[in-house]
């Protein structure tokens, strides 16, 4: 596996697209052509315009026949607006993907199927093998989702895009395989790095013609994803590294990166880190916390922030509160205590027996938490005992 080549030429588009090249090297014009700007199924557009397409309404009157006639004229060119305006907001500039509500899995589907045939997609092409993998993740079918990434991994386009590289990495971690995601996580940054202030790189492209039809991903910030992932792979000083910026920017889910970049920092074992970073973590934790923050993460962070300030402290007190919360709690409380009591004991006191008496507490919630969020992805970190159970060599689809 390697990262994708900066530049991109007219034949890495054709292959994409699909479109042959005239002699001259330009894409040819043709049908196919419309698949860069992808147009969404017209039972979408149809749905749309029953509901507010208008059908007038006519009555007896001492109107001529004329008269008659151009009111009804007048009527059918407004309600031809109604649908026109209506049409407009299904255009792909102004109506994402992921703000389509599909009730089902099945719907989704079926709208991605019947897309395929309107566009006259051949069968095996890479996008709609992307939007059906996405769908699967979006609805937490990890191994479902990884089956069809697998089929797209050579793809002339899609391997240039660091979304494909950063989802794959994602289910790849949430199935165990903490590893493999390590190695995808690493392809998905190396392109990003490559494409920051090159124009022609393929996935500036890839944004522009596509941004508006890439499904939503529910899972944590990649800084936050990444970091995690180094953590559980026994990489420290990357995963600390990974970790600061999310916390900087403010990234979704940050306040779960302020409890792994302090667990992280100290698990480096160098003093120097974390003195480095304290006044990143002081900053984020008089300013930036959220008022309407779980209050058992709430606790979690109280506990963290007094560990980061003084290592040596006495926190016997948290601790207990915790353990209080992690036996005898809510479920995502109790939860919640129980991570971060395991990432605790891993990190600061080195203290295995206690590390693994709150993993098992995490192994007594098979499901997780109902939501495929950060609090997820953080689950499935505690699941894998923090990389010690790494199911990669297992994975059907390894490299």
């Amino acid at each position: 596996m390697c990262a994708a080549t900066a530049m991109t030429t007219s034949a890495d588009i054709a292959t994409f697209v699909g479109v042959p090249l005239s002699n001259s090297g330009s894409l040819v014009r043709s049908r196919k052509v419309t698949f860069c700007r992808p147009r969404f199924p017209s039972a979408i557009v149809r749905r749309r315009q029953r509901r507010r397409n208008v059908t007038p309404t006519f009555c007896l009157d001492p109107f001529t026949e004329e008269e008659r006639l151009l009111e009804r004229r007048t009527e059918a060119i407004k309600a031809q607006k109604l649908v026109e305006e209506e049409l407009k907001q299904l255009e792909g500039t102004k109506l994402k993907w992921s703000e389509i509500d599909f009730p089902t899995i099945e719907d989704e589907l079926n709208a991605i199927d019947e897309y395929v045939r309107e566009e006259e997609i051949e069968e095996g092409d890479c996008w709609p093998i992307f939007l059906r993998a996405c769908a699967y993740e979006s609805r937490g079918q990890t191994q479902l989702a990884l089956a069809h990434f697998s089929k797209i991994k050579n793809a002339a386009g899609l391997s240039m895009v660091p979304n494909l590289w950063e989802r794959r990495g994602y289910n790849s971690f949430k199935a165990g395989a903490i590893k493999k995601a390590d190695a995808l996580f690493d392809v998905s940054a190396g392109i990003l790095a490559e494409a920051v202030g090159n124009g022609l790189h393929f996935s500036h492209w890839f944004d522009d013609n596509f941004a508006n039809f890439i499904p939503r991903h529910n899972g944590p910030a990649f800084s936050l994803q990444r970091g995690i992932c180094k953590y559980c792979a026994g990489k420290f000083d990357a995963a600390r590294s990974g970790l600061v910026p999310g916390l900087v920017v403010r990234d979704l889910g940050s306040e779960h990166g302020f409890l792994w970049l302090i667990a992280t920092t100290i698990r480096t074992g160098k003093s120097s880190m974390l003195e480095a970073d304290i006044d990143i973590i002081k900053e984020y934790y008089t300013n930036d916390i959220p008022n309407d923050l779980n209050g058992t993460l709430r606790q979690c962070m109280d506990f963290y922030f007094k560990v980061a300030c003084d290592p040596k402290s006495d926190c016997e007190t948290d601790i207990g509160s915790l353990r209080t919360i992690a036996e005898q709690g809510a479920e995502v409380d109790g939860l919640i205590a129980a991570m971060y009591l395991a990432l605790f004991f891993d990190s600061v006191r080195r203290d295995e027996s206690e590390r693994d008496r709150w993993l098992d507490k995490v192994a007594e919630y098979p499901g997780g938490p109902s939501s495929v969020d950060t609090l997820d992805f953080v689950f499935h970190a505690a699941k894998s005992r923090f990389g010690a159970t790494d199911t990669s060599l297992d994975m059907k689809d390894a490299e």
